[in-house]
């Protein structure tokens, strides 16, 4: 039996741990699941588009890089609340969110149920500097 201090231990190393930074949360207006979301579609993207800036072996399931080089995510709801802790409701909620104001493109494969997610780097990018420049 593992005692309190290896039990948090292990619970704070990845994949356990959800760790970003609050420009997400200011992005995002102070919605809590929007910026999960926002963060865990930018750290895939970085991972899978920049994989010498990152050093990291994690492997994410369900990315693919399209022929125009775009980054998309593509899971199930049991998958996207595995790796978010979104449920179904949630995660609709916070896309549309991070639609609306353009920071991502999504679809859905209504036959598989899958939600496909891609970031908008430029938009990202530009709320960021907002966000830093003017708060």
């Amino acid at each position: 039996m593992e005692t309190f201090e290896e039990m948090i231990a292990r619970l704070n190393q990845p994949p356990n741990l959800l760790q970003f930074q609050k420009e997400y949360i200011d992005i995002c207006e102070g919605d809590i699941e929007t910026s999960i979301l926002l963060w865990y579609i930018t750290s895939v993207y970085v991972v899978t588009k920049y994989p010498t800036l990152v050093q990291t072996s994690t492997v994410y399931e369900g990315v693919f890089v399209d022929n125009l080089g775009k980054v998309w995510i593509g899971k199930t709801p049991v998958v996207w609340w595995t790796d978010v802790r979104l449920n179904p409701s949630q995660l609709e909620r916070a896309s549309n969110k991070l639609r609306d104001i353009d920071l991502i493109d999504k679809l859905l494969e209504p036959r598989t149920g899958l939600l496909y997610i891609r970031l908008k780097p430029l938009s990202l990018l530009f709320q960021m500097r907002r966000i830093l420049l003017f708060g």
